[in-house]
């Protein structure tokens, strides 16, 4: 598939660790221009150039200390997303792939509520992005500045302003948001911490299960 690949639109691939030695032992891949391909290393939570990945001197950074600012996704959601994945594995005998997928999404929904509820605050004539990032916790600036600047976010915030484009899932998001917004209001005292995160994560899987 490197030719499809390398049209000139963007894609995301997804292969396993497996299959990695493809990557460095393809001559075809190693003698073009490939400079715009980016890899992302779940396994390892890093960021790399293709340029870096293929030639490995990424790897020697790793002792300056900058692996830092290539974790785009925070703590806090990380951990919310191994639990619910751990409590998965542990009970998939009990559940069918319906309800895994729908755990699953509810998770991710969750994500991008606590980081989005916001969003209304900030249309005007436009959507101020650089404004709606800023109010957010620090811990969570770099993930919206990759995130407000996806394709999907883009479609989201145009159908916004669209009010015939307006889908169930734009609503259901919308109610989410507010629901966590008064939440939020009645918790203003209380610090939200990687420790709450933890707590709050056990006692909705000791509910559930």
């Amino acid at each position: 598939m490197l030719d499809i690949i390398q049209a000139p639109t963007p894609y995301i691939i997804g292969i396993l660790r497996s299959c990695e030695q493809y990557l460095y032992g393809n001559d075809d891949l190693l003698s073009q221009d490939n400079s715009d391909i980016i890899i992302i290393d779940i396994d390892h939570d890093r960021i790399r150039s293709i340029n870096d990945y293929l030639s490995n001197e990424f790897d020697n950074l790793n002792s300056n200390n900058n692996l830092s600012q290539f974790q785009i996704l925070p703590k806090m959601f990380k951990i919310e997303i191994k639990q619910e994945i751990s409590l998965l594995r542990k009970n998939k005998l009990n559940l069918s792939i319906d309800e895994c997928q729908q755990r699953l999404k509810n998770v991710f929904m969750s994500i991008f509520i606590q980081s989005c509820y916001n969003y209304k605050d900030y249309f005007q004539e436009y959507f101020n992005i650089e404004d709606f990032i800023q109010s957010k916790h620090h811990t969570i600036e770099l993930f919206l500045e990759w995130f407000t600047r996806t394709q999907i976010f883009q479609l989201f915030i145009r159908q916004k302003f669209d009010s015939n484009k307006q889908n169930q899932f734009a609503i259901t998001f919308d109610l989410a948001c507010e629901k966590y917004r008064r939440i939020l209001n009645k918790q203003t005292s209380q610090r939200i911490t990687v420790k709450s995160v933890k707590r709050k994560a056990a006692i909705r899987a000791n509910n559930r299960f």
